[in-house]
């Protein structure tokens, strides 16, 4: 994906390996740096719908429940799906999660994605989650490896299920 004049391609590449390998929570320079960039926000970089579609990201209107184990869709639709990501737009938002389960009422405790205080429950995307980059797609791709080693098999909900 091209980002901007020419001059911006060759500086590009610097700044995502510095905020894929270098300002991490797995480097000394990375911890210090790490909590200095949260107080002043990550700079943003356009990505478009059309490379999402493109790359297998299928857009479905909003979740409003679960019902059997599935999500229930606004159009009241029910997807027969394995994994559900929940994107909230580009400011981070936590008021449907138990106030308990957040630092200072704000952001969920979590270890690199990982709910420190309830199983099951996972997190991706985050701004400054692991590393810098942890927003951006190429960060995103190394969380989500990480994360899916950390995810327990599926769970079968029908034979769970009590008959109607």
């Amino acid at each position: 994906m091209k980002h901007g004049r020419t001059a911006a391609r060759f500086v590009l590449p610097l700044v995502r390996f510095a905020g894929l390998h270098v300002l991490n929570l797995g480097t000394p320079i990375g911890r210090k740096a790490i909590p200095a960039l949260k107080a002043h926000g990550a700079p943003l970089i356009r990505t478009r719908s059309k490379d999402l579609a493109a790359a297998g990201v299928r857009f479905v209107p909003r979740v409003t429940g679960v019902e059997n184990g599935l999500p229930v869709l606004a159009d009241g639709s029910r997807p027969e799906t394995a994994n559900v990501i929940w994107c909230t737009g580009f400011r981070q938002e936590f008021g449907w999660m138990n106030p308990a389960l957040l630092d200072d009422g704000e952001m969920p405790r979590q270890h690199r994605g990982v709910a420190l205080d309830s199983p099951g429950l996972f997190f991706l995307g985050q701004d400054f989650m692991y590393a810098a980059a942890s927003a951006t797609l190429p960060g995103e791709c190394r969380d989500a490896r990480y994360l899916a080693a950390k995810i327990p098999a599926p769970v079968s909900y029908g034979s769970a299920l009590a008959a109607p």
